[in-house]
């Protein structure tokens, strides 16, 4: 069971972001964590969370998470928080 903050990841102007899931974040937020995906608005500024948009996420390795890779269907600015 999670049992800390989330950790957050910003990314700027990128259309694919890959997060290695290092020991810690195992230990952190278990074997199979949520992933969060929210992109900058260019209009306004303002921060829209999937499923709003479309977005790709994979959770690779088995039995637990070694990475997570997020495609994004374009250049785009924001966060990813992982809990």
């Amino acid at each position: 069971m999670p049992c800390c903050a989330p950790a957050i990841v910003p990314f700027v102007d990128v259309d694919t972001v890959t997060i290695n899931y290092s020991a810690q974040m195992l230990q952190d937020y278990g074997p199979r964590p949520e992933v969060q995906v929210s992109i900058q608005d260019t209009d306004t500024g303002e921060f829209i969370t999937a499923p709003h948009f479309f977005v790709r996420k994979a959770l690779t390795g088995f039995p637990e998470t070694t990475e997570i890779i997020i495609t994004l269907g374009g250049l785009s600015t924001g966060v990813i928080r992982v809990q």
